[in-house]
């Protein structure tokens, strides 16, 4: 959950405070889905404001992705997967589920992002870009009642992803809210690039989820969990011990079965191509980054600026996590192979040429290395000497910072 966290409070962040009025203080009263609106009324956005439309179509995807988890009340707090593993409250009185659910969410974020980045492409490396956003006012009408609640603010979930007390610092030792602070961050040329880097990403982890579809095996998981409960015969006192593990042994089912099924090769291939874009944009972010000397309340620094969120990044953040995003170039190309036991030191498997021509991740297979040999080749393969340098130098929380300087 902490990952997921991360990558959407890191994402839902960069948009722009450019618009008729107040952006930041439209949302916080109004939210995401009605300043939307008011930006894509613009006749003639600027470069500011196709950032801040780019940016709200991001956080508004995110929004009704956890509308519809709500909706049915689907709880996937307690996984890994990008949007689903964010703390949603809970419904007392949700929608009758559907199978299709997690599929139906992923294919509007795949829409969604593709709309984000036709924002994205109208600003130009020459423009000026600077977009001031406090972060205090965004939020998430998850279950669309118009009324803005506690469980539905980003700061809280920013502190349990960073690990960064902003709401401590809003506050004064009385625990009212301060009058002279606010978490405000200025958006540059260069974080265009990292919110661009971003859209591809989730592009990637939907196409690669809609390769092979969750619809069939939650479906299956269902009609047997349905079948169960009719024949239902232990103590009231043996049922209490069994329940507790039911959902964890339904969401592997799920995830196994899912992965036995033949992939889309069209989406895999897409995945690939999403992955190779999103380090291309990663790369001219933090080239951008270097170059800046001004000092405005960035979000992520240079070595010789200042983070605006208050976290201290060693100066050579950028040349580390650089490394690590030629590892994963390389291995979605193929240039890199990933180790297997069977396969030893000199050989292994070519994830490139899996993408181009995918096949079934049996489990079992996998593990004893049958469903690898079609991509098995001798080659040079992956160590995680450079992951394990950026862990090492973000030991408190690497993950979350990965999210963040992506």
């Amino acid at each position: 959950m902490r990952l997921t966290l991360a990558v959407l409070l890191y994402l839902l962040m960069a948009f722009s405070a450019f618009a008729k009025g107040n952006l930041s203080t439209l949302i916080a009263d109004k939210g995401l889905s009605h300043a939307l609106r008011d930006l894509q009324a613009i006749p003639k956005p600027s470069a500011n404001e196709h950032f801040a439309i780019a940016g709200l179509i991001f956080l508004h995807s995110i929004e009704k992705s956890m509308q519809q988890a709500y909706d049915m009340g689907l709880d996937l707090e307690n996984t890994d997967l990008p949007i689903l593993a964010l703390p949603i409250p809970r419904n007392p009185d949700p929608s009758n589920f559907s199978p299709d659910i997690i599929d139906n969410i992923f294919r509007q974020v795949q829409t969604d992002m593709d709309q984000a980045r036709h924002n994205l492409k109208f600003i130009n490396p020459s423009d000026t870009v600077s977009v001031p956003i406090d972060l205090a006012d965004i939020w998430f009408d998850i279950d669309q009642n118009g009324q803005r609640s506690d469980s539905e603010e980003i700061l809280p979930l920013l502190e349990r992803s960073m690990g960064w007390n902003a709401t401590s610092r809003l506050k004064d030792q009385a625990g009212n809210a301060k009058k002279d602070w606010s978490v405000t961050v200025v958006f540059d040329l260069a974080d265009t690039a990292w919110l661009h880097a971003y859209t591809h990403f989730l592009s990637a982890f939907s196409d690669f989820l809609l390769a092979f579809s969750t619809t069939g095996p939650i479906t299956e998981v269902m009609t047997a969990a349905v079948q169960s409960q009719k024949l239902l015969s232990l103590r009231q006192v043996d049922r209490f011990q069994i329940d507790k593990f039911i959902p964890i042994i339904d969401i592997l089912a799920v995830f196994l079965l899912t992965l036995e099924q033949t992939p889309d090769p069209e989406l895999t291939r897409s995945t690939q191509r999403h992955l190779l874009q999103m380090v291309a944009h990663n790369r001219i972010f933090w080239s951008r980054v270097a170059k800046e000397a001004d000092n405005n309340l960035e979000w992520i620094p240079n070595a010789r600026q200042t983070s605006a969120l208050g976290l201290d990044l060693p100066p050579n953040t950028g040349p580390i996590w650089l490394t690590v995003l030629a590892d994963l170039e390389a291995l979605v190309k193929g240039q890199l192979l990933l180790p297997h036991w069977r396969l030893g030191d000199r050989a292994g498997v070519n994830l490139g040429l899996y993408l181009q021509d995918p096949g079934p991740l049996d489990a079992v297979r996998v593990l004893q290395g049958s469903a690898i040999m079609p991509y098995a080749q001798k080659g040079t393969v992956f160590f995680s000497d450079r992951l394990k340098r950026f862990n090492r130098t973000f030991r408190r929380n690497p993950f979350s910072m990965m999210l963040y300087l992506q």
